[in-house]
């Protein structure tokens, strides 16, 4: 018995170090470039460029709840860059104070401008019918939750109905936790939904800083927000984002 359970034992740890030893696609190395701190949160660069200024910057999607406190203290907003390995590891990071560019409350959607060193990867956004969700669409959503570097999980769009404060908000269940935040959603690598809340067993909605803000009577779930270009344009500009949006 001590044997077999030595070889189990080997046998599991030679798995672990493959696993780790294998690096990420390109396709999730896309959806993982393009994250960004917000924060004590998470954010998407949807937009990086270098301006007639000569200096490069970036916009970044958020929720508003992220930035809500920066916004009341009219204060600069601390982001902070990372870059990856290809196992997906952090390697660096660059602290910078971003401005918030675009605020909307209702709909828990925040763009943040930012002042930046080089050209910051962005994540891709799809055409139209990349963004029309079903139920039992398989979706990744990827964050900085706040005891974790990263955090990447799967599951499926659960409610497209769901009895949230957001009228544009739809239920998944990839797993999130405190610090996912604004951090992006992706369906078949293309940008779907902001991640916003949590529920919890109790069936209450709390934000990514744990406070209660509303109720549901369904099953446990995680809610996100969906993305509107028509939102996102009236912001960057239709041309703008066709040339910096990802294909």
């Amino acid at each position: 018995m001590r044997k077999i359970a030595a070889i189990c034992a080997l046998v599991s740890i030679i798995s672990i170090a493959a696993f780790q030893s294998s690096p990420l696609t390109p396709s999730q190395m896309d959806m993982l470039k393009p994250l960004i701190r917000v924060g004590g949160a998470s954010g998407v660069v949807i937009k990086s460029y270098k301006a007639s200024d000569g200096n490069f910057y970036a916009h970044i999607i958020t929720c508003a709840h992220v930035v809500e406190k920066f916004k009341t203290l009219k204060t600069n907003v601390p982001i902070i860059a990372l870059e990856f390995d290809a196992k997906g590891k952090i390697v660096s990071n660059t602290k910078y104070e971003g401005w918030i560019e675009e605020y909307e409350e209702d709909c828990d959607y925040a763009i943040i401008a930012c002042k930046i060193d080089y050209i910051l990867p962005v994540c891709k956004v799809g055409p139209i019918e990349s963004r029309q969700l079903k139920i039992f669409d398989r979706v990744v959503a990827v964050g900085c939750p706040l005891s974790e570097p990263i955090w990447a999980t799967e599951g499926i769009v659960s409610s497209l109905n769901t009895r949230f404060k957001y009228p544009n908000s739809f239920g998944h269940s990839a797993q999130i936790a405190p610090g996912n935040s604004g951090g992006p959603l992706y369906k078949d690598g293309y940008l779907v939904g902001i991640n916003c809340a949590m529920s919890t067993f109790k069936g209450k909605i709390v934000n990514q800083e744990s406070e209660t803000i509303g109720s549901i009577t369904t099953p446990v779930y995680h809610i996100a927000i969906s993305i509107s270009l028509v939102r996102i344009m009236s912001v960057l500009g239709p041309k703008k984002v066709r040339t910096y949006f990802g294909n």
